[in-house]
């Protein structure tokens, strides 16, 4: 929810999206298998397909302006909206000032903006004409303007409220999908299309709180997997799907650092670690589905167990019998539907023995 700022000293610090891939739509042309020609309509067109890259992430360097989205009632710049107005008692006015302020309890935030910048009133009106605005137009509104689209990329962006152009700037990006308007809607999943994030003074202290909370909370949780009486430590790193625990003559003090190192990253990673750890914990049914973990993961490294789009899937082949196949959604369905279901403890037993032989 937008919230008027009266403190033109204040600094909004804006900073990327830690967690997304930057994912576009591109139209590529769909050619024919036969032939080499593409593949045409009834009216002799390139027929179009979109495909979305599975990881796509933004060039250092590389920016984007992000510019109010169009609606039907105008462009969406977060400034229609009525707020309390600080200006309602003001001994003097303009004659246009007077009737929009002057004794209103509440006014569009356009209004309150308009006259704290010095803006004639409906400067920063949101209804702006579709279509290209000429360069050389003399009376353009502020959202025809290039400065009403602010730049931002993968760095920290810092925007002054003392700078009008930045003061507007704020609301509008407050209004943007790409722009989650703290930390806690962005992990929360209030936004899932946000590419920044405003950086708020309660969620900062909120995450420098978790972040020593991780140095307690994870230091424990690690010491206990390392001075248990087994291989735990290491099939932490398998749980997590580390890409060092391929290798086969890790030891657990690497383990140790691997998973340290991976955990204080960011609360995300953290927040996975303990819920391994938490597995690992329960010996009655999480302590399976751990384990079992790690042995997925064998049997995917050795090429054993296929993973195409969330689906797990073994090939049980037995010569001089017809090849059968095991297939499930999502990989806590395959460890419990089928490596912990004692229905298939012979197949279980047979995957496990080809595993064996190809890591000999």
């Amino acid at each position: 929810m937008t919230k008027y700022i009266k403190e033109d000293n204040k600094k909004i610090r804006i900073e990327p999206n830690p967690y997304r891939n930057i994912k576009q739509k591109f139209k590529m042309k769909t050619k024919k298998l036969s032939g080499g020609q593409p593949v045409v309509n009834l009216q002799g067109n390139p027929v179009y397909t979109e495909v979305t890259p599975e990881s796509l992430y933004r060039v250092p360097g590389t920016s984007k302006r992000v510019a109010p989205a169009r609606t039907q009632k105008g462009l969406n710049t977060g400034l229609d909206m009525l707020v309390t107005n600080p200006y309602k008692d003001v001994n003097s006015y303009t004659p246009e000032w007077e009737v929009v302020l002057k004794g209103k309890e509440k006014v569009l935030l356009q209004h309150i903006l308009e006259y704290e910048c010095g803006y004639s009133l409906d400067y920063l009106t949101h209804r702006i004409p579709n279509g290209v605005v000429a360069s050389d137009k003399v009376d353009k509104k502020f959202f025809e303007t290039v400065e009403s689209k602010p730049r931002l990329d993968g760095n920290v962006t810092f925007l002054h409220l003392s700078n009008p152009i930045h003061k507007v700037n704020y609301y509008t990006l407050l209004a943007h999908k790409s722009v989650a308007n703290t930390w806690d809607e962005l992990m929360d999943g209030g936004n899932e299309e946000a590419e920044w994030y405003i950086v708020d003074d309660e969620s900062k202290q909120k995450r420098q709180k978790s972040k020593s909370m991780r140095v307690v909370e994870g230091g424990a949780a690690l010491k206990e997997l390392m001075d248990s009486n087994s291989d735990s430590i290491l099939t932490m790193t398998k749980a997590l799907e580390l890409s060092e625990a391929s290798d086969r003559n890790i030891t657990k003090d690497k383990a140790f650092n691997i998973i340290y190192n991976y955990y204080n990253k960011d609360i995300k990673s953290f927040d996975q670690f303990i819920e391994l750890y938490n597995l690992w914990k329960d010996p009655v049914v999480g302590r399976n589905k751990f384990i079992a973990m790690g042995d997925l993961f064998n049997y995917q490294n050795q090429g054993l167990v296929a993973y195409k789009g969330g689906r797990y899937t073994w090939y049980k082949t037995i010569p001089g019998e017809p090849a059968e196949t095991f297939t499930f959604n999502g990989k806590m369905n395959f460890i419990v539907e089928f490596l912990l279901d004692p229905a298939n403890q012979e197949n279980v037993e047979m995957l496990q023995e080809e595993y064996e032989s190809k890591i000999k």
